[in-house]
């Protein structure tokens, strides 16, 4: 069985209001019910069968938090440098790169989503269509990208092809900033796809393919995973929401 080494990308911060109305700066250490998404993401990766070592990229205060972290990095100057900086401390030909703000997450999750990619796939990511996503998570997200005649939505988690992605070192740079912006993410897939994305006729098929070229090697979005690794605390909001949601599931469970 192929084992992954896991990348935890723990730096992500809240704006100064933001933080004032969750409570805390980093996303990683919002508490939601009796824990915090931090904890979360490293129990799951704990779990399951096929994590090896599991590396968190984050400020100094948080390292030595837990106890079943690997390798403690110092944050980067950005978020593009802490995902290179995690890949280049992997020591399995793949590993999994995640953010730290999915505080849904179980180990069964990422063994599942791992046991739907494709043995020879470079980069694989997992996609849900909204009424996926919000049958798990109801009004968990109000933005959705449309890809075809669908709206969709991304996962925190993703798998890369170690070597191959430090070659495209320049191509996570320009992806990681994009990352916000649908239609940045069609540039930096090039004209054909921006006109695509601009006339509805880009389909997930169309982003594979390109990645692909991109990077010279195979893009696979992966389907049917749980949709509780697209549940993020990117904001406020989302945080607050987890927060209703958890309790709530936990009171109907106590019924």
């Amino acid at each position: 069985m192929e084992v992954f080494d896991a990348v935890v990308l723990a730096a992500g911060r809240l704006a100064a209001q933001e933080a004032k109305r969750a409570g805390v700066e980093l996303k990683a250490l919002a508490r939601v019910g009796d824990s915090t998404p931090l904890h979360a993401i490293v129990g799951a990766l704990r779990t399951s069968r096929s994590v090896a070592r599991v590396i968190v990229v984050g400020p100094g205060a948080i390292h030595g938090k837990l106890q079943d972290v690997d390798v403690w990095l110092d944050e980067r100057a950005s978020g593009e440098e802490n995902v290179l900086a995690g890949l280049q401390a992997a020591l399995t030909p793949r590993a999994i790169v995640t953010a730290s703000d999915a505080p849904f997450v179980e180990g069964t999750h990422v063994d599942d989503f791992l046991g739907r990619i494709p043995g020879d796939a470079d980069f694989a990511y997992p996609v849900f269509r909204s009424d996926e996503f919000l049958s798990e998570f109801p009004q968990g997200r109000s933005t959705f990208a449309k890809v075809g005649s669908a709206l969709w939505t991304g996962g925190s988690l993703c798998v890369m092809n170690v070597a191959l992605a430090l070659q495209n070192a320049w191509l996570i740079r320009r992806g990681f900033r994009a990352r916000k912006s649908q239609l940045a993410m069609a540039s930096l897939l090039g004209a054909d796809c921006i006109l695509r994305y601009l006339t509805g006729r880009l389909e997930i098929e169309d982003i594979e393919r390109r990645i692909g070229r991109l990077t010279g090697g195979r893009a696979a979005a992966i389907r049917g995973a749980h949709p509780a690794l697209a549940m993020d605390c990117d904001s406020a909001r989302d945080i607050a929401y987890a927060r209703t949601w958890i309790s709530t599931n936990d009171m109907h469970e106590k019924r």
